[in-house]
């Protein structure tokens, strides 16, 4: 299945129940004496950008036509390739969703140790203060003025609060771009080692994440949805 309009556009998942979908999912159903299903989902994931500009030409709202599809071209490989081609990318995905898993499990540890130390044992002789007086910087970024051209896809990440979503976590299908240009003129919201960033507005506010070591991009900013905390002499990034 595949989203066919909105921004959502260009999404793909793979069904593996009975269900209804709406005029908004165009469902794929492939001639398994051609094509591997699974291949086929992996090629269209790896379509992403094209059916972006297929979707943006000339429309207010993106939107992929039956059409469209028709005239996407794949490579097609025979179909015990195809076969071994998506055996070794689901086993990919299945070790990726692992790892997702053990880094909540993780983070929630995590979280667990500090709420034990610094609320429930906390001692009286601790200072009290606000989040503030331990922050050298606190700022949003921009984008330019008519917003993110949707057919950009090269220059700089301009990162949303959609990829702000805990450590590690970073969805490179939902990258949006801008010119280095403008990039070189902005003068806040560069994305620096060891940033935390907080998801500042929306659905869900106070989302958080740490950038650094080229994760997820060695040069990027981010857009007037996030918050850049940085920390002064008086703690760390880090704590």
């Amino acid at each position: 299945m595949v989203t066919c309009i909105g921004s959502d556009m260009g999404k793909v998942a793979m069904n593996i129940l009975p269900v209804i979908t709406n005029q908004q999912i165009n469902s794929i159903i492939p001639n398994e004496d051609l094509v591997d299903n699974d291949f086929l989902y992996y090629c269209l994931v790896s379509m992403y950008d094209i059916l972006r500009i297929y979707g943006g030409d000339g429309t207010a709202v993106p939107i992929v036509n039956k059409g469209d599809f028709e005239n996407l071209i794949i490579e097609l490989p025979p179909l015990p390739e195809q076969k071994a081609i998506a055996a070794v990318l689901s086993s990919l995905d299945d070790k990726i969703d692992l790892l997702h898993r053990q880094n909540k499990t993780l983070e929630a540890l995590a979280e667990a140790v500090w709420r034990k130390m610094f609320v429930e044992e906390a001692e009286e002789g601790w200072e009290n203060g606000q989040l503030g007086d331990l922050l050298d910087t606190i700022e949003s970024g921009s984008r330019p003025k008519g917003g993110i051209d949707a057919n950009l896809t090269g220059g700089v990440p301009s990162i949303g609060a959609e990829n702000i979503n805990g450590l590690g976590y970073y969805d490179y299908s939902k990258t949006k771009f801008i010119r280095e240009n403008f990039f070189d003129a902005m003068k806040r919201g560069l994305v620096r080692d060891y940033d935390v960033l907080i998801y500042k507005d929306g659905a869900y506010i106070g989302r958080k994440s740490m950038f650094g070591n080229g994760f997820p991009f060695a040069k990027c900013s981010i857009n007037e949805h996030v918050f850049i905390l940085r920390s002064n002499i008086r703690t760390n990034q880090f704590w």
